[in-house]
């Protein structure tokens, strides 16, 4: 699926260069459109198949008349005893090529533009980053990125935690008090009552 998800924006990307050159507008309005769209779709997707991909590493242990076994939780006729069928490595591939990757993507979309994001928030020349930065002020452009790395760590670590309840509450907790300490240190959102 996620071979799937990079090929379909690979095309979906080339789609939107071929309409731009074909109305005589490279990097104008439709090109933004168009790009905006596959950010929109790359956020939408993100935290569905980040949590597919690190659901794939916990395993549930079975006792059997011959000994303990462990199998893969997200699917029982993967054993953890061996190398998961030749899997792991597919899903380790996938896991750092999308799930680290599409913030790589929006980073080094948004990097060039930083400073005159951060000087006067969306303009004509960044229209085409309005999904990920029009929510917050100028200042903090970076925003998106920051929250799209702390809901990658805290599901990974909430994963890792999944077979002891407690120490996944705990984990839960302190991520939830750092993201609270940090929206109200930063203040990021351009609306007042988001900030509150």
């Amino acid at each position: 699926f996620p071979i799937l998800v990079a090929l379909c924006v690979a095309l979906f990307y080339a789609i939107a260069l071929v309409i731009a050159c074909h109305r005589g507008d490279p990097r104008g309005v439709t090109f933004s459109r168009l790009y905006n769209s596959l950010f929109f779709a790359s956020y939408v997707l993100y935290p569905a198949i980040a949590a597919k991909c690190f659901m794939f590493f916990p395993c549930d242990e079975y006792e059997f008349m011959n000994g303990s076994r462990r199998f893969s939780r997200v699917d029982h006729s993967i054993s953890c005893d061996d190398d998961h069928g030749g899997r792991l490595a597919f899903v380790v591939m996938v896991t750092v090529a999308y799930v680290v990757g599409i913030p790589l993507v929006w980073a080094r979309a948004l990097w060039p533009h930083r400073k005159r994001l951060a000087a006067a928030g969306v303009d004509d020349s960044t229209r085409h980053l309005s999904f990920l930065v029009s929510a917050y002020r100028p200042r903090a452009w970076w925003y998106e990125l920051y929250a799209a790395v702390f809901r990658l760590l805290s599901t990974a670590v909430l994963v890792a935690c999944s077979s002891d309840t407690i120490a996944t509450a705990l984990a839960a907790i302190l991520f939830e008090i750092m993201a609270l300490v940090i929206d109200t240190l930063v203040r990021p959102f351009a609306s007042v009552v988001d900030n509150a």
